[in-house]
């Protein structure tokens, strides 16, 4: 697809628009003056009409012009019928110009369509334009009215031609939209080079924000937000620098993840290197490094795993679905127990079924880590709750252990955070995480003799 500039689409919209007013206002100015002037000359007409045609009362219709002020052209009248030698005007009154218009409108109108003869219609007589319109009457013709109630042997078919001179409007009109013209002309010039400098200062203003753009995207320090008169660009900056901070923010995470987690490998690797090397030169018992080396292994192995978790957890959505909260609870208790055969009450709190729209596997993810955690702290019971209250789904799960430390609390949710008896410092921010994906909140209530952390989701 061909891409268009801005400021060339732009421009044309604005043409467009102005091209399109002018079009609107011309086809207006006529339409009214048209409609005005066709208006006040049917009225004037129908008068004349009626003044050359005898009532049924024999009275004769006087002309009362209601509407003599509106009038600003004269109405003229000419009379005709018809025998075997054509078509004839009739009555002595016509001066000379009127006969001869008169003529011509005859001359015209009998070179019209005769299957559908028009009651009225326009001409044009040299450079002047005539509206005419006429009507048939079967009567006798006195030389200035029709009396339809004659005797049969007398009667004619005159047909009664009424006209008016119509150029002076047409000029006017004509002189209208030349000014018209001529002040969108100008208007339109003006607003054209009007447009076209403010969208060289857009234009600039773009530049301005692209070169600002660019320097964002080569990371470079301290770099000051450029000023720009337009105020819509103030948002899109305000945009670019949060992204900035989020992203200096992403790579201080990930700089200080790698860190932590290299640190986390160096030691059981330094430990499977030392008993290694002590096995082999035969100063340490095989059997006591082999289980040393094997032990490391695995925590190394736990630790890459979960490295592996977060990273691909961070890049993927949510894979939602209806999941019964309760039996995945009771799927991950079962599964710490069967590892470690300590004897640990589980105590539940919790209904039947209860379907929970979530990622089935991170929310197991979120469960196991609890309630391993709950276990190796416990002394005698975990207590399990499930509750959906309105539109919260509440699960809580406590441990009657020591508890957690007071200087450690703040800081149990941060990434490779341990505090005493921790293993990694993942599982507790993976939860976190987790749990912030699915729009819900985790808290911690601790004191010696109980832990108690709090999961709530909208539901």
């Amino acid at each position: 697809m061909k891409k268009k500039y801005l400021r060339t689409k732009l421009l044309y919209i604005a043409g467009a628009w102005m091209l399109g007013i002018f079009v609107v206002v011309n086809i207006a100015v006529h339409l009214i003056v048209t409609d005005y002037t066709r208006r006040i000359t049917k009225k004037s007409m129908d008068e004349e009409f009626n003044s050359r045609v005898i009532s049924e009362e024999k009275e004769i219709l006087e002309l009362e012009s209601k509407i003599e002020n509106e009038v600003f052209f004269p109405v003229y009248v000419f009379v005709t019928f018809s025998d075997e030698k054509g078509m004839h005007l009739v009555g002595d009154w016509y001066r000379e110009k009127e006969r001869y218009t008169a003529q011509e409108i005859l001359k015209q109108e009998e070179g019209t369509d005769k299957a559908e003869p028009k009651k009225s219609f326009s001409v044009k007589i040299q450079d002047k334009t005539y509206f005419v319109e006429k009507r048939t009457y079967i009567g006798k013709f006195d030389g200035y009215f029709i009396d339809p109630e004659s005797p049969s042997e007398e009667k004619k078919e005159y047909k009664l031609y009424v006209y008016v001179n119509t150029t002076s409007i047409e000029r006017m009109v004509s002189t209208v939209n030349q000014w018209i013209r001529i002040l969108f002309g100008v208007f339109g010039s003006l607003m054209f080079f009007v447009i076209l400098w403010e969208l060289r200062k857009i234009s600039d203003a773009f530049s301005i924000f692209n070169r600002y753009l660019v320097t964002i995207g080569k990371r470079e320090k301290e770099v000051i937000s450029p000023k720009i008169e337009y105020k819509e660009f103030d948002e899109a900056v305000r945009t670019v620098e949060h992204m900035d901070a989020l992203i200096d923010a992403s790579e201080e995470s990930g700089k200080k993840f790698f860190q932590n987690a290299s640190h986390e490998l160096r030691t059981p690797l330094m430990s499977i290197q030392g008993y290694a090397e002590g096995i082999s030169e035969g100063i340490i018992d095989q059997k006591e490094g082999l289980h040393v080396i094997r032990t490391q292994s695995d925590k190394m192995a736990k630790l890459v795993n979960q490295i592996l978790f977060v990273s691909k957890f961070e890049n993927e959505d949510l894979n939602r679905e209806d999941t019964d909260i309760v039996s995945l609870l009771y799927a991950c208790a079962d599964r710490i127990y069967t590892i470690d055969k300590k004897q640990i009450e589980f105590c539940w709190d919790m209904p039947k079924k209860l379907l929970f729209y979530c990622d089935e596997d991170l929310m197991e993810k979120v469960f196991e880590n609890l309630l391993s955690n709950a276990y190796r702290y416990a002394k005698s019971r975990i207590d399990i709750q499930v509750r959906q209250e309105e539109k919260q789904l509440t699960v809580s799960i406590a441990d009657d252990g020591q508890g957690i430390h007071s200087k450690d609390l703040p800081y149990i949710f941060e990434r490779f955070y341990k505090g005493e008896g921790g293993n990694f410092g993942i599982g507790l921010s993976l939860v976190q995480e987790i749990v912030k994906k699915h729009q819900g909140q985790i808290k911690v209530d601790s004191k010696p003799g109980e832990t108690k952390f709090i999961l709530t989701f909208p539901f």
